[in-house]
């Protein structure tokens, strides 16, 4: 995988989690590492106004697991087309002239 890919997915990632999670300021939890329902608790529990590591204890609580499945904010189909696309974006800045697509 591309550098670029990795570090846009990473970007996306954090992105994404920061807006579906309004209530909690951006860059204060890892949503992509909680399950659904840790992210909700969290969302919960932020709206109540506890503070502190909630991401810590959300994750302790409703780790990710069968019963509590890994929180994706998109289905799944629309991260493949989402990922083949960006990948075509990405061939087509590497075969544009003056463009160096870094590996």
């Amino acid at each position: 995988m591309r550098t670029i890919t990795g570090c846009f997915h990473r970007f996306w990632t954090r992105y994404s989690a920061s807006r579906a999670l309004k209530s909690i300021p951006a860059g204060k939890t890892h949503a992509h590492r909680l399950s659904e329902q840790a992210v909700n608790a969290c969302c919960t529990w932020h709206a109540a106004g506890y503070g502190g590591r909630l991401g810590a204890v959300a994750r302790e609580d409703f780790p990710i697991s069968d019963a509590y499945p890994k929180f994706a904010p998109w289905p799944e189909e629309l991260v493949r087309e989402s990922q083949a696309a960006y990948g075509q974006d990405i061939d087509a800045l590497g075969r544009a002239h003056e463009i160096t697509v870094l590996e």
